[in-house]
């Protein structure tokens, strides 16, 4: 019930009130990461030197944690780098999970590449990367990559795995196979798609709008036939061209340079009108009080 009235207290006092709180926080913990993936903006900046790669202290990432939650967040996905790395001297991620959750977060994720052990963990849910079939993916985040995924998320006592893929100019075309694969692999729970956001270094990957509206009908179409496919209906939808008022300030950000930012960091680049992230479409959908999107939206994060 308390979860319930504080959503419903977030939404009256954002829509009517005008007050931008964020619903979710993305806390970056670590640059540090064992792969060097071809989309990836944070591999791109430290390669450059434009990044130092390095840890957030505990203590600093439960400042951060603070601030997200002072200024409203209640749900947090910790991201990298690669998390699992994350460490300060015996303390490791699920440390940070169960702060999170003292500090009175309701929700608690994060993503990783699969390339570790999957604990059985605290949080709520865990989100593996995996872009494509074993050709795909390894294309894209190196040899091998694929079959140590699979093997940890199979090995894994974890019950709540979801994999996640981005969907982009050199992987768009394996996604039928993929989803059909996945549904396949011990462990999974629920697939979630993304269509790559062109960061800078990152602006090569980019999928032709014609290519995502195809993406977009084979995941409906999937829904429909049953495939636990995490994204709503309404939310792929509004993906296939971006045809939707965009809200950033409902998820707040953490970045590597150690700064809370109010959005999404595609806003400074201004790169919004290309945003493949699914969680911006989705956050549109609830805005309008879509059901399905709603019910999905619980179904995933929530523990009513």
């Amino acid at each position: 019930m308390l979860e319930i009235m504080y959503y419903a207290n977030w939404y009256l006092k954002s829509r009517f009130l005008g007050r931008k709180m964020p619903l979710q926080s993305v806390v970056f913990i670590t640059s540090r990461c064992n792969l060097k993936c071809r989309h990836c903006a944070i591999s791109k900046a430290t390669e450059g030197g434009l990044l130092e790669i390095e840890d957030f202290s505990f203590q600093k990432v439960k400042s951060l944690l603070k601030e997200c939650h002072d200024a409203g967040s209640r749900m947090v996905t910790f991201e990298g780098g690669e998390p699992l790395l994350w460490k300060d001297g015996d303390l490791t991620l699920e440390d940070l999970v169960l702060e999170a959750r003292g500090m009175g977060f309701v929700s608690t994720s994060y993503s990783t590449n699969g390339t570790l052990p999957i604990p059985n963990s605290k949080t709520d849910r865990i989100f593996v990367s995996i872009d494509g079939t074993r050709k795909y993916h390894d294309m894209i985040r190196g040899e091998g990559s694929y079959d140590l995924a699979v093997k940890n998320i199979s090995e894994s006592k974890y019950p709540h795995i979801s994999v996640n893929f981005v969907a982009n100019v050199l992987n768009w075309e394996c996604v039928p196979e993929f989803v059909e694969e996945m549904a396949k692999i011990k462990n999974i729970r629920g697939m979630s798609f993304n269509f790559h956001t062109p960061h800078g270094g990152t602006e090569d990957m980019f999928l032709p709008w014609d290519k995502r509206s195809q993406v977009v009908d084979w995941l409906i179409g999937y829904k429909k036939k049953g495939y636990f496919i995490i994204n709503s209906t309404e939310g792929l939808r509004r993906l296939r061209n971006n045809k939707y008022v965009q809200r950033c300030w409902v998820t707040d950000f953490v970045l590597p340079d150690g700064k809370r930012y109010p959005h999404c960091p595609g806003y400074e680049e201004k790169i919004c009108e290309r945003c493949g992230y699914g969680m911006g479409a989705e956050m549109s959908a609830v805005w309008d009080l879509v059901p399905s999107t709603i019910v999905e939206g619980l179904r995933l994060f929530s523990k009513v």
